[in-house]
Parts: C-alpha cells; sequence; structure tokens
C-alpha cells in the first residue's frame, strides 16, 4: 500500500486531467455494461443501482469524482503513478467494476 502522501499526490498531483478522463470513461462504460450484464451477477441490483445513478439520473459527474479516490488508492495504480508508469485502462476498469456494488448500496 502507498503511504497517505502518496495517495494524496495521486489524486491531486499526478495524472492529471488524463487520469481525471479515464476514470471518468471507465464510470460510463462500466454502468453501461451493468445494464446488460445477467441479473446472476453477484451484487447485481446494487451495481444497477450505481449503473442508474450514473448514466439515468446524469450524475456522472459526482460518481467520477467519488470513484477518483478508490482508484488512486489501489495499490497497482498508485504504484505507476509514484513510479511515473503508466496505469492501464484495465486497472481502471477493474477498480470501478468492483466498487459499482458498494456505491450502489450507499444510494
Amino acid at each position: 500500500m502507498a503511504d497517505f502522501r502518496a495517495i494524496y499526490n495521486a489524486r491531486y498531483n499526478q495524472g492529471g486531467t488524463d487520469l481525471a478522463e479515464r476514470i471518468k470513461a471507465a464510470c460510463a462504460y462500466v454502468a453501461q455494461a451493468i445494464f446488460t450484464e445477467a441479473p446472476e451477477v453477484t451484487n447485481h441490483a446494487d451495481r444497477m443501482k450505481w449503473a442508474r445513478h450514473v448514466l439515468v439520473s446524469g450524475n456522472l459527474d459526482s460518481a467520477t469524482e467519488a470513484m477518483h479516490w478508490l482508484v488512486v488508492s489501489n495499490p497497482s495504480i498508485s504504484g505507476a503513478l509514484t513510479a511515473k508508469t503508466p496505469v492501464s485502462d484495465s486497472d481502471i476498469e477493474y477498480v470501478v467494476s468492483v466498487s459499482a456494488a458498494t456505491f450502489g448500496a450507499a444510494l
């Protein structure tokens, strides 16, 4: 795990606009994918709540802002940012996808 300074720097000082835009794209992409997933997917109901919140209710910006912290706190991503190596889209997508149910449960 990165220390708190590294996580803060990853959120506010590294990755910049490019990372923020990629997180937003991942949120929209994952939300859309949830609409077509099978109801038997684990935590589907909470994932669907989040997807509706993001796309149907028009909360992509606020959902992205909340998700940004989880993305930069991920050890692989914060490590890449600290090492100044590229962050993969698949790492961003993974964090967004596994976190959607958590956010959906809170709605």
